[in-house]
């Protein structure tokens, strides 16, 4: 279960860029996820609540948002965004109602391609209170 380990480094992240903005209380987590960042989003959620209550993140909500598959061509140089959509690929979520991974570049047909970032976790946004402004950050 890497989640354990996943959800260490996020509170981690977490604590430091609040402590940055002058933040006091965590209401929102907003996380990245690539479609093969192999993360089970609802372990990774219940071992960062258990985390989140010793390190003052307690309530804290962890969100999702799913990030397109990048594709990169050698040939034609281009960099192509697709969507897998709520059944994600078939390939990867071996779901046979999901997309096809593609195989070949979106713009061109060369089958000179890489996928970029494809197991990437982002950090993308904390949503908190700066002391009693009630701000957001």
């Amino acid at each position: 279960m890497h989640e354990l380990s996943v959800a260490t480094e996020l509170v981690a992240m977490v604590k430091i860029e609040a402590r940055k903005n002058g933040l006091t209380r965590i209401n929102t987590v907003r996380v990245g996820l690539a479609p093969l960042s192999a993360v089970h989003e609802a372990t990774l959620t219940e071992v960062f609540n258990v985390l989140s209550v010793d390190q003052g993140l307690e309530g804290a909500e962890l969100e999702f948002v799913h990030l397109p598959v990048k594709i990169s061509c050698s040939s034609c140089r281009s960099l192509s965004e697709l969507d897998a959509g709520p059944e994600g690929f078939r390939e990867i979520y071996h779901n046979p109602l999901g997309k096809p991974l593609p195989r070949v570049c979106l713009k061109c047909g060369s089958e000179n391609i890489r996928l970029v970032d494809a197991s990437a976790m982002i950090l993308l946004a904390i949503v908190g209170e700066r002391g009693n402004a009630g701000a957001s950050g």
